[in-house]
């Protein structure tokens, strides 16, 4: 007999079952025999099923008749713990509280605003998907070169994010705060999860250290990477700068 035990998230507290459906098929599985909180492991649940035929499957838990978390598990014929993920995403966590699993998203929006505007909030988390800014992506530059920058763009997940239809632009500035250079839209190669762009004698002409920002304008102006530019000097033909 192969004891299948799944570990799913759902919010803390709750008294659950939980069930596992075929994907795409609205007939349960099988209901699982005992579902348990982790007692240190808050919001970490346990769900025992036995002798489930290996496959990949959606696990469902409920709340009495309201269905409070809806994860995707892969499942061998064997006794073993499984952990349940996100399908559309299987590094993020998913909660839901008390919630219906349609329209999911929409209905965690709206309890976050709800908490907002709460005197005395209850907060539960909410995993969005914002960049993962590259900081201190620090470039180097050799005087009077011309050099091309090609950044890598991605989410906290790590997934590439897609730039192709956003407005960005590059600023760089000296030590003194004022712009050197301003590189327009127009001025970048954009594909999803890459941006490159030229530095030019404008920036290099001179050496020091510059500070750059690539911003999405068209996203309250919203900052996707940064850092220093070091100018520093190598051998050339003719004067010392």
């Amino acid at each position: 007999m192969a004891t299948q035990t799944i570990e799913f998230i759902a919010a803390s507290g709750l008294t659950l079952s939980a069930s596992l459906f075929a994907i795409n098929s609205d007939t349960i599985v099988q209901s699982a025999s005992l579902v348990s909180e982790s007692t240190n492991r808050k919001s970490v649940y346990n769900a025992v099923f036995t002798d489930v035929p290996a496959g990949t499957y959606q696990l469902i838990a409920f709340s009495g008749v309201n269905s409070v978390a809806l994860w995707e598990v892969d499942l061998t014929l064997t006794t073993a713990t499984f952990r349940a993920y996100d399908p559309v995403n299987p590094k993020a966590i998913r909660i839901a509280i008390g919630l219906n699993t349609n329209n999911l998203d929409s209905q965690l929006q709206t309890i976050n605003n709800n908490i907002t505007a709460s005197s005395s909030p209850i907060l539960y988390p909410i995993f969005t998907k914002s960049p993962d800014r590259k900081v201190d992506n620090n470039l180097t530059a050799l005087y009077n070169e011309i050099i091309d920058v090609d950044l890598t763009l991605t989410n906290e997940l790590e997934e590439p994010i897609d730039i192709t239809s956003k407005t960005l632009k590059v600023v760089v500035e000296d030590s003194l705060g004022e712009d050197v250079v301003i590189i327009p839209d127009s001025g970048l190669i954009k594909s999803t999860g890459n941006v490159t762009f030229t530095l030019g004698q404008i920036v290099t002409a001179n050496l020091g250290v510059y500070r750059y920002s690539l911003r999405d304008i068209t996203n309250k102006n919203e900052v996707l990477a940064y850092g220093n530019i070091d100018v520093q000097y190598a051998a050339e033909n003719g004067d010392y700068p």
